[in-house]
Parts: structure tokens; sequence; C-alpha cells
């Protein structure tokens, strides 16, 4: 398992080499004018191929997945339990109604609408701006955070 793992890293890593010293050479960079970077060029062997051996290279790199097997189930998993990618902006002063004073919300985009959430009474528990995975359930938007945990935001106003 971990030779694998091992493997695939190093195949990330010399892809991710491969592709910026080709996207150099598309855009009239040559290795010697690439400055320590040429070192990692002549290092990978790219400097041996020909124009043609690098610009096949670099379609076949470009048409690799973006996404790994895992990464895409996972995606799959949460989109069949009706889970949607909504995007977090921040948060914003508001007063509303009764309210006395301002207080943050939570300004997010999901399902074609923009919606001002109110956050938990903890303002440790806000994420930060970033897109995260939602679901309404009722007056509720509930969000994924990074660590995994569900939280419940009460929508005040959506547009």
């Amino acid at each position: 398992m971990l030779k694998r793992t091992l493997i695939a890293v190093l195949a990330v890593l010399v892809g991710t080499v491969v592709v910026s010293a080709i996207e150099g050479q598309r855009h009239g960079l040559v290795p010697g004018s690439l400055g320590q970077d040429s070192k990692l060029f002549d290092g990978c062997g790219l400097d041996k191929l020909s124009d043609l051996e690098r610009s096949n290279l670099f379609r076949l790199v470009q048409c690799m997945p973006t996404r790994s097997y895992l990464e895409e189930s996972a995606m799959r998993f949460v989109e069949n339990d009706r889970w949607k990618e909504a995007e977090v902006y921040g948060t914003q002063s508001l007063k509303f109604g009764i309210d006395i004073r301002e207080r943050p919300y939570l300004i997010a985009y999901a399902e074609g609408k923009a919606h001002i959430l109110e956050p938990p009474f903890s303002l440790d528990d806000i994420p930060m701006p970033g897109v995260y995975w939602s679901k309404f359930e009722g007056s509720r938007i509930v969000l994924i955070n990074r660590e995994g945990k569900k939280q419940d935001f009460w929508i005040k106003r959506s547009e």
C-alpha cells in the first residue's frame, strides 16, 4: 500500500514538473532562461526530447484526470444524498427587525440564490470563505465544515 502511494505521489510530482517545464517551452521560454528551473528541466530529461515529443507529452499530461477515484466517488456519494456545493463569501454586520445592535451574519450563495445566514452562537465556528457542501432542511441550511462536521445556520433572508 505504501509503495503504491509513493509511486502515485512521485507520478504527480513528475507530472507537475513536466507540465510546468513544457508550459515554459510553449510560451517561448528555453531551459537556460528558467534560472534554477533549468536544472529541473535537464534533471527530468526533458532536454533530450524533441519539440514534437515535448508537445505530445504535454497533451498526454493535460488529458490526465484532475480528481482521483477516491475524490470522485466521495463527491458522487454526497451528491446522491442531496448535498450541493455552496460558496461562503464571509460575514457582514447587519441589523434585522427588532435587533438592538448589528451582529455578524454569514453571506453564502447556494442553489442559485444569495442567502443571509444566522451563525451559531460561537463566532469561532463561522466558516472561512470558500466552497462547502450544503443541504437545505426547512428554514435551515447545513454546511459541512473543513473538519467534516455539520453546522446548522438559520436562513434569515434569500434573494
